[in-house]
C-alpha cells in the first residue's frame, strides 16, 4: 500500500534508530506522534525513526541520510508526502536536505531531486542551526586533532571522570547487545560517541556552520518549525551534566551575532509559553543552553514569524524520552533514567505535551496539502 504521509525522525550525535535494545528515539515517541497524527487524520500515517552516520562530517551524513530515506519509502510501498523530524544534528541534517545545493557537491543528483520533490515540512528539535559553542571548547580542539592540541588534555579529566564514574556506578539498565560499549550506562556511551565524533564536531562549531548558512540557500517554500529547548542549573544536576552545559555556556570563542541577539528576543518574548514543570518562565542570553546547543542558535531565521513552534525547558536528550521517567501517581523508582541528570524535572506531562505540539504542526501542514 502508499501513504499519503510519511513521517521521518532524524537522529543527531548519535546517529543510529537503534542499536541492540537501545533506541535513540524512545519507541514511546514514534507511538504518541502516530497516535495524534492518525487520530486527528483518520488514516495511516508511519512515523519511522531513521539512521545517519554518527561520526562523520554533515556532507557524509547528508548522503546517507537520502539513501535512507529513499530506502524507507520504498520498504512503505511509496508515500506522496515526506515530514522528517530531526532532533540536534539530524534537525540540521534534515534542513539543510531542503536547500538548493548538496554540501558534497553543486547539484543534487536526480533520485535526491525526487525525494526531495516529496519533503512537505521539517521540524528541529533543539538543533544547532546556527552551530553549538560546546564544539568550540578547548576539549573539541583536543579531540578534533589530538597531536596540536594536547595543552588541552588536563581539561579533558573531569569529563572522563564523569565516565568513569558512570560506568562504575552502573546506573542505567544494562543493554543486552553484542557490543560491549553497549552495556555501558546511557551517559557513557554518550560521551564515547562524542569523543570519536570528530567531523561532526567541528561541522557544528559557530564558525563552520557560518559558511555553511553563507552557502546553502532553499528557493523552495518548505516550512521550517523548530522547538528550542533550555535548562538551568539545577542542584540536583549531576557534574557530568553541569561540565557539558558550562563548555556550552562559554560564547567567549563565538560571540553571538545580530541572528543570535535577534533569536534571544524573540525567545523572550514566548518564554511565558513555555512547556515545562513548573517554576518561572525562562531566560535567554548567548549562553543559555540545554547542556548541548546553545539556545539562541536553535532557530534559523528568528524573523520568521511562523518557526518558532515551542520552546522546552529540558536538557538535550529529555525530548527524546530519555528523561527520569515513574509511574503517573505512584511513588516509586524511576522507569527509566535520563541520559544527563540534569534535574530539569521533565517529566510525561512535559513529554506528551511535547508531542501533541509536534503533532498539531505536522497536523497543519498536511490539511494545507489537502
Amino acid at each position: 500500500m502508499t501513504f499519503d504521509d510519511l513521517v521521518v525522525l532524524v537522529p543527531g550525535f548519535l546517529g543510529f534508530s537503534r542499536t541492540g535494545g537501545y533506541y535513540y528515539f524512545a519507541d514511546r515517541l514514534s507511538a504518541a506522534l502516530r497516535g495524534g497524527l492518525e487520530t486527528a487524520l483518520r488514516r495511516p500515517v508511519p512515523v519511522v525513526p531513521a539512521c545517519t552516520l554518527p561520526l562523520d562530517h554533515l556532507a557524509a551524513r547528508q548522503q546517507y541520510l537520502m539513501s535512507e530515506v529513499r530506502g524507507i519509502i520504498d520498504r512503505a510501498g511509496g508515500v506522496k508526502r515526506v515530514h522528517l523530524v530531526g532532533h540536534s544534528a539530524g534537525g540540521v541534517d534534515a534542513q539543510l536536505a531542503t536547500c538548493d545545493q548538496p554540501l558534497a557537491s553543486d547539484r543534487w543528483g536526480a533520485d535526491d531531486e525526487r525525494l526531495r520533490d516529496k519533503i512537505a515540512s521539517v521540524v528541529g528539535i533543539a538543533a544547532p542551526h546556527h552551530g553549538t559553542c560546546l564544539a568550540d571548547a578547548p576539549v573539541a580542539d583536543l579531540l578534533a586533532d589530538p597531536l596540536r592540541h594536547m595543552h588541552h588534555l588536563p581539561e579533558l579529566v573531569p569529563l572522563l571522570l564523569q565516565l568513569s564514574q558512570a560506568v562504575v556506578r552502573w546506573d542505567s539498565a544494562p543493554v543486552i547487545g553484542t557490543n560491549a560499549l553497549m552495556d555501558l550506562p546511557d551517559s557513557a556511551r554518550f560521551l564515547w560517541e562524542v569523543l570519536a565524533s570528530r567531523g561532526l564536531i567541528y561541522d557544528l562549531s559557530p564558525r563552520a556552520m557560518a559558511a555553511v548558512r553563507n552557502r546553502s540557500r532553499s528557493s523552495r517554500n518548505i516550512p521550517l518549525r523548530s522547538f528550542v529547548t533550555t535548562t538551568a542549573v539545577h542542584v540536583e544536576a549531576e557534574a557530568f551534566f553541569r561540565e557539558l552545559r558550562a563548555m556550552t555556556a562559554d560564547t567567549s570563542r563565538s560571540p553571538a551575532q545580530p541572528t543570535q541577539h535577534r533569536a534571544a528576543e524573540v525567545l523572550r518574548e514566548a518564554a511565558s509559553g513555555a512547556i515545562q514543570s513548573g517554576g518561572d518562565a525562562p531566560t535567554f542570553n548567548d549562553s543559555d543552553n540545554d547542556g548541548v546547543v546553545n539556545s539562541v542558535r536553535q532557530l534559523l531565521r528568528p524573523d520568521d514569524p511562523k518557526e518558532l513552534a515551542g520552546i522546552v525547558v529540558c536538557d538535550h536528550a529529555d525530548v527524546l524520552g530519555h528523561y527520569n521517567r515513574t509511574d503517573a501517581l505512584i511513588d516509586d523508582e524511576p522507569l527509566n533514567r535520563g541520559l544527563f541528570r540534569s534535574g530539569s524535572a521533565f517529566g510525561d506531562d512535559q513529554f506528551f505535551e511535547l508531542c501533541r505540539e509536534v503533532t498539531r504542526v505536522l497536523v497543519e501542514v498536511v490539511r494545507t496539502h489537502e
